[in-house]
């Protein structure tokens, strides 16, 4: 019942809680799947709720009115959002996208950065570093997104090795460029040869 009240009345939850805000009223007012709920202070210095949905932060204030607590504010990531697009806010802070993997590939020059799947089938970025495909697995925490595992060409690295990888692997495509530039070179050289020895 309190769950349909806060869905359907603009985020109110009944609850038979004295008149400041608690750990039953906290737990009424979250979304479905928040945990680490807990009674603490809001952006704004006053006392209200905190929780954990998909990942991200979400806070929020609320009032006491009659024997109901309304919402009055919510932070989503620190950032306040109306409480009308509280599910908007979570959903969209908790999913990846270019802009967000652009930030994790923060310190290297990377470009075609967009996020994608890892070769482990989990959520990740993927780029280019001079010319070598490195891919990253990104978790979401209750902070932010973090790197966890790396690929560079498709072969799993440690991340304390990233950049040697990234060395190493751009080295061996310049080594084979320049192996197939020398034999196609030499194939037109015997091919010319051989035109003229033949007169064809």
């Amino acid at each position: 019942m309190n769950r349909i009240a806060q869905l359907m009345v603009g985020l109110i939850c009944v609850s038979a809680s004295g008149c400041s805000v608690d750990l039953e009223v906290c737990n009424c007012l979250m979304p479905d799947g928040t945990t680490d709920i807990a009674v603490k202070q809001t952006p704004s210095h006053e006392e209200g709720c905190y929780g954990v949905s998909k990942g991200v932060r979400v806070t929020l204030s609320a009032k006491r009115v009659l024997t109901a607590w309304k919402i009055q504010k919510i932070w989503v990531d620190e950032t306040e959002v109306l409480p009308s697009q509280m599910l908007q806010a979570i959903t969209k802070a908790s999913t990846l996208d270019s802009i967000k993997c652009q930030h994790l590939f923060t310190g290297t020059d990377v470009v075609d950065v967009q996020a994608s799947q890892t070769p482990a089938n989990t959520a990740g970025c993927s780029g280019s570093v001079d010319g070598v495909k490195v891919v990253f697995e990104a978790i979401r925490e209750p902070d932010n997104w973090r790197k966890s595992r790396f690929w560079v060409e498709g072969e799993e690295v440690a991340g304390v090795n990233l950049q040697g990888s990234i060395r190493q692997a751009a080295m061996r495509k310049s080594v084979t460029k320049f192996g197939q530039a020398v034999g196609d070179t030499v194939t037109a050289v015997v091919k010319g040869a051989a035109e003229v020895i033949t007169g064809k």
